[in-house]
């Protein structure tokens, strides 16, 4: 014990030894000496680390002399590009020193790019900030994405990965002739706006140096800086005139920034090979003290940026990579390599899609991803806000942002980027994968802005800068269009994952328009606020109910919780909406107000093209009435579709109704149905208010802007108001025919009840008509009703627009386009039927009937007919976007699936954005008709064409 004790003072008095030179506490020597410690290992550190970013300033400042004598002698550029490696190898010290220490304090994280600030105190005039974060590409693959050598390829670049980009060019291009090699050295030119730091523009004009190392290890190093006004004009002046009066235009409406220095280092994984550690370090002189607020604006538009460069060049590598058929049958033979003998996954382009069949992972082998901490694709951290998941089809260990649940297997499964875009190659029938958007094709078809500064486009982006009051500058003025559908129960997460895949899909741009159709499962009000916490103020839209599914170019869904959006992205076009409440106002009152606060005032006095209406059951012929006295159908035509509520109970089934026929069920098991099921069922009852489904709301209609103070009505109006900067056409047929049988007279009417056709009742005069076969109605008159029971649907009336002597004289022929259906909706006990337009004493109406196996041939039928018949004289591959509402009639008389439609629908218009909904009215033009009209048991449409306008010309 005494031993230790002395050994034990023996060492306290080492430490004692020397206090006064150390600055040592001797009371307490132990913590002193490690705080002395610190203390020299620190300043140790900050000089290593002052001179390493000294070096690189000094490096910096030789090469922006050398780079004004580049511009003059290209000569000079070995010795710039040695120059570039020195920096390279200084800035490579200098950021992994100051990973260590903290001489950057950590601002935020934003998409996970970490955004780092320089600690020390700086000029109030300058900002200093560092980015960084992971990438799912190669070094090589990301020096080239950053560093693109052409102006085409530069623009295309900005435009996807900086909202702010008005307009990008490469001046000068002072390498070899082979772009693809490096060190590359280019004089580049752009203007951009940060919107919520400065509604004017701003440009920059730079040098770019871009090298590759391979020497032992891949290392990429983009550098640049600004260069000074003079030579600046330098540079200008060795353009064409033409490019010189351009440029200087779009100068003159900017201010000047200044990056004093920048540098993108690519550094390769350690964890992935096929991966890269990107950072990004600027430092910008402004010409004012800035605020710390918009420091980080503006730190944040670049983390921002370089999240959208993470996202689009995994996009591209997943483009490459699909279409390599062997990927996943390798993947999945390392995976199982007890099973590598089993079948590709994936089947060949040409078999059907109700044959294709995806062969999902086995949970043991998700159990061995258990232990990842990074996402396969955006090697992200798995934290409690960004959860773990697993690829059914390879077991991947994926984020919720790089994954997808597929809606086409017998039950939805999460899908990983690459197997997602493995699935959509095969079930579109194309050659290039479905994930990249119909958008992205229709931009190669329109007229592309040209990014060099001699287009045309270029000249309207400078008339667009002079009028900045009328008109926002937008990034490029190509119109897009995309739709996005979620079933999500929680109205919340369904709008966020809806409009998340929207904006995706519009290339991250918010659109200036967008239509909602929700299903009654969904309450309005919840969906309205929603909608307003997450859609930016800018954004109008408009929509309302849907009664029996909603279907996209992607998914179909059948029935229950459903949401899903149409956007349209149009710099040069006008849009408006607005609204109505019918309980405040009449419905004539509200109609003319909406139009003459809005109508004519949505294109600089002109008539808007195009008038999407969602209104409320009942009223749509008041409401076309009026519409049609204020709108002249020569100019604009008045669409929209109509919702009845299903809030109430069955009144014939006294709440008996068997689950067969009403319990929501998927379409896989629909389809499993049997025949004799269903007809048991429908004979029975096809009762749609079952007590003991799902809860279902009133129909709603919604109006992100109103003049009421209520932007959610129950009986109302909501009004879209467009005029697109392209040609739009509008498609108003039924699947119905006309049966062979005399015209039904109406002998005594009263509004929307006829009493007698051809002088009897006229329930017993539609069952002559039809053969006896609504016999079962006669007997018990109440049990006509088409809430619950399919059979009524079968045997619709109808006006005929248009005659034979007509057709022969206008020289054309129409099958689908010419009959305006008008369902009878029930019966009382004196065979009077009910209808939902008005009709007129003396009036011929005709009995339709319809072949159910042929609904989907006889909606393509209709689009066939109104672009080859009608004055549109389109085709198919014109069509890059549509709206539309098909009557609930036609998925309930196909045993409540809608899947055949939407793929007949797809299908057809192979590039097109849709949003389909189901709806009990419909409103619209038809091809040979004069005014627009309401009518149920129909199909409204409007189609967005690549066709530019004449005035947009």
């Amino acid at each position: 014990m005494k031993s230790y004790t002395k050994t034990n003072t023996a060492a306290f008095e080492i430490l004692k030894c020397g206090t006064q030179s150390r600055n040592i506490d001797g009371r307490n020597p132990i913590k002193s000496f490690f705080q002395y410690e610190t203390q020299r290992v620190a300043q140790a550190y900050h000089k290593t680390t002052l001179r390493n970013i000294e070096e690189f300033h000094a490096i910096a400042n030789a090469l922006s002399s050398c780079s004004a004598k580049l511009i003059g002698d290209v000569e000079d550029a070995t010795y710039a590009f040695k120059l570039i490696e020195k920096l390279r190898v200084s800035a490579q010290k200098f950021t992994k020193a100051e990973d260590v220490r903290g001489r950057w304090t950590y601002m935020t994280k934003v998409k996970d790019v970490e955004i780092y600030q320089r600690a020390l105190p700086n000029s109030q005039n300058n900002l200093i900030f560092r980015i960084s974060c992971d990438m799912n590409a190669n070094v090589t693959e990301m020096v080239e994405f950053l560093a693109p050598n052409g102006s085409e390829a530069y623009q295309k670049l900005e435009s996807q990965v900086f909202p702010g980009c008005l307009q990008a060019s490469v001046l000068k291009s002072l390498s070899s002739s082979n772009d693809t090699k490096f060190p590359r050295t280019t004089i580049k030119w752009q203007a951009h706006r940060i919107q919520s730091l400065s509604p004017e523009p701003v440009d920059l004009c730079f040098m770019e140096y871009a090298t590759l190392s391979t020497d032992p290890i891949p290392i990429g190093f983009q550098y640049f800086h600004s260069l000074s006004d003079n030579l600046t004009s330098r540079v200008i002046s060795t353009l064409s005139l033409t490019e010189q009066n351009l440029l200087t235009g779009f100068i003159n409406n900017c201010k000047r920034s200044v990056v004093q220095n920048g540098f993108h280092l690519v550094l390769p994984s350690e964890k992935n090979p096929n991966s890269c550690h990107v950072i990004c370090s600027v430092t910008i002189d402004f010409p004012s003290p800035l605020h710390e607020e918009m420091a980080q604006e503006v730190a944040i538009a670049y983390a921002n940026r370089l999240s959208n460069i993470r996202d689009q060049i995994g996009r591209e590598i997943l483009k490459r990579t699909a279409s390599d058929s062997t990927v996943i049958r390798s993947d999945w033979s390392k995976a199982f390599p007890e099973n590598s003998y089993r079948k590709q996954r994936f089947a060949s382009y040409d078999i059907d899609l109700d044959q294709f069949d995806l062969q999902t992972a086995p949970e043991s082998c998700s159990a061995s991803r258990k232990k990842a901490s990074h996402c396969s694709f955006c090697h992200s951290t798995f934290s409690i806000l960004k959860l773990r998941k697993h690829c059914r089809s390879c077991s991947r260990a994926i984020c919720n942002r790089c994954g997808e649940k597929w809606t086409y297997c017998e039950q939805p499964v999460r899908l990983c980027l690459l197997c997602l875009s493995k699935v959509r190659l095969h079930t579109s029938n194309m050659p290039e994968a479905q994930d990249a958007s119909s958008r992205d094709q229709f931009i190669r078809q329109a007229p592309e802005r040209e990014v060099s500064l001699t287009s045309t486009s270029a000249s309207k982006e400078h008339v667009l800068l002079e009028n900045k009051s009328k008109q926002p500058v937008d990034t490029d003025s190509s119109i897009r269009i995309a739709s996005a559908l979620s079933y999500d129960p929680d109205a919340a997460i369904a709008i966020h994952s809806a409009y998340s895949m929207l904006c995706q899909d519009l290339n991250n741009k918010a659109p200036h328009l967008m239509i909602v159709s929700y299903s009654l499962a969904h309450d309005g009000l919840i969906i309205y606020e929603q909608l307003k916490q997450s859609v930016p103020n800018e954004t109008l839209f408009m929509g309302g109910s849907s009664s029996d599914g909603i279907f996209t170019h992607k998914n179909a869904v059948p029935q229950g919780p459903v949401f899903a959006l149409w956007g349209i992205y149009d710099p040069e076009g006008f849009y408006s909406v607005i609204n109505a409440d019918f309980g405040v106002d009449s419905v004539s009152e509200g109609v003319k107000k909406c139009l003459a606060q809005e109508y004519g005032n949505v294109c600089n006095g002109e008539a808007a093209d195009l008038i999407w209406m969602q209104t409320s059951y009942n009223d749509e012929a008041a409401v076309m009435e009026t519409a049609n006295d204020l709108v002249d159908s020569t100019l604009s035509f008045l669409a929209g579709c109509s919702v009845r509520s299903r809030s109430v109970s069955c009144p014939n089934c006294s709440n008996q109704c068997p689950d067969l026929a009403t319990a929501p069920i998927s379409e896989s098991e629909q389809e499993s149905v049997t025949p004799e099921a269903s007809a048991l069922s429908d004979a029975l009852c096809a009762c749609v208010y079952h007590p003991n489904g799902p809860k279902q709301y009133d129909a709603t209609q919604i109006c992100s802007w109103t003049s009421i103070n209520r932007n959610v009505t129950q009986r109302g109006i909501a009004m879209a108001l467009c005029s697109p900067s392209v040609e739009i056409a509008h498609a108003f047929f039924t699947c119905y025919e006309h049966d062979a049988v005399k015209p039904l007279v109406v002998s005594h009417c009263s509004g929307k009840r006829i009493d007698t056709l051809n002088g009897n009742p006229a329930l017993l005069e539609l069952n002559k008509a039809c053969y006896d076969l609504l016999h079962d109605f006669v007997g018990d008159p109440c049990k006509y009703d088409t809430s619950c029971s399919v059979v009524p649907l079968h045997y619709p009336l109808c006006r005929e627009q248009l005659t034979q002597d007509e057709e022969d004289r206008m020289h054309t022929t129409t099958q689908f386009s010419k009959y305006q259906v008008i369902q009878p909706e029930c019966a009382d006990e004196e065979f009077a039927l009910c209808l939902n337009a008005p009709v007129r004493n003396g009036e011929h109406l005709r009995l339709m009937t319809v072949d159910v196996q042929r609904i989907p041939d006889q909606i393509i039928g209709g689009f066939t007919e109104m672009m080859h018949v009608g004055a549109h004289r389109l085709d198919r591959d014109d069509i890059v976007g549509c709206v539309m509402s098909i009557s609930s009639n036609y998925p309930r008389l196909m045993n409540g699936r809608i899947k055949p439609i939407a793929k007949a629908i797809r299908k057809h218009f192979r590039s097109a954005a849709i949003m389909g909904t189901s709806s009990d009215g419909q409103q619209g033009l038809l091809l040979c008709g004069q005014e627009s009209m309401h009518a149920n048991g129909m199909i409204t449409a409007v189609l967005f064409t690549n066709i530019r306008k004449r005035s947009q010309e």
